[in-house]
């Protein structure tokens, strides 16, 4: 009878967590397989990473850079939700070339608090910023995109720690101009030319924009509209979000498998381990 091979990782879901719960049936496979501590793609945010598991790519080769983007050629907004907008083939479908099957799992909103779950690693924000705003009052018109959005708002209201900016104007000096100004914003922790986002961070050029602004661990990003976020005493909203690089350590679990001589250093990986490691030793129907 075949072994199973059981890796797991609950994408989001903050390692300190493991450390102050206790979960041992969890923590029985880790002492019998292993336990890392890896990184998430970047920016933080769940269909980037979601899809980088399920292809074992980067965003540039997947395709999927954000939540939420605004195409580049037309103007529109769109959710990234769809497997239309997947450019790599997923495990699934390599599966099923093969004839193996696979099982994909979700659980009904009233079962969540039975389950082991995450929250991106989502951490306590004191700032929010209007990166649209620093840059008009400087003169310069763009739009701020933000990445983290989706249809479920409670818990960080649309304001995440990563934004897209698109400008206006395309000249390059103007661009220069602006990621100088962004640099020098309260809360703005890196800016990105389109260029070195790609190189950098491994999104996907085409669906990014012209700079890609990440915030410190305190900051998340928005409109100015949303202000109400935050209590009139200065000390910051108990509103927690993600998508920055401070929110990317996760928790990867092996148990019985041939991990032999593979590094699990992201979440990433573990898709790439299935293509390789399991799909690669089954025989074609």
């Amino acid at each position: 009878m075949p072994k199973t091979t059981v890796i797991i990782t609950v994408d989001g879901y903050d390692p300190e967590y493991i450390e102050a719960c206790e979960a041992p049936n969890l923590m029985a496979l880790a002492q019998r397989g292993f336990y890392r501590v890896g990184k998430s793609m970047m920016p933080s945010v769940t269909n980037v990473n979601n899809v980088s598991i399920v292809t074992g790519e980067y965003p540039s080769e997947h395709g999927i850079s954000s939540n939420y983007r605004m195409v580049r050629e037309t103007g529109e907004d769109i959710y990234m939700e769809s497997g239309e907008y997947i450019l790599s083939e997923t495990l699934f479908q390599r599966a099923s070339k093969m004839g193996a099957r696979t099982i994909l799992s979700t659980s009904k909103d009233k079962l969540r608090t039975l389950l082991l779950t995450a929250d991106h690693g989502m951490n306590p924000k004191k700032r929010m910023v209007d990166l649209a705003l620093a840059l008009e009052a400087k003169g310069i018109g763009a739009e701020a995109v933000p990445i983290i959005k989706d249809r479920y708002v409670v818990h960080h209201n649309n304001l995440g720690g990563c934004m897209f900016i698109y400008l206006h104007s395309h000249d390059a000096a103007r661009t220069d101009e602006a990621a100088g100004i962004l640099r020098e914003t309260p809360g703005v922790e890196r800016v990105y030319s389109r260029k070195e986002a790609a190189d950098e961070l491994r999104l996907n050029y085409d669906r990014i924009g012209d700079l890609v602004v990440t915030g410190d661990f305190d900051t998340v990003f928005g409109p100015k509209e949303l202000e109400d976020s935050w209590d009139d005493t200065g000390a910051g909203h108990s509103l927690r979000s993600h998508a920055s690089a401070h929110e990317q350590d996760v928790p990867i679990i092996g148990y019985n498998g041939d991990f032999d001589g593979f590094a699990f250093t992201e979440n990433r990986d573990i898709g790439r381990y299935v293509f390789e490691r399991v799909l690669g030793h089954i025989p074609s129907s």
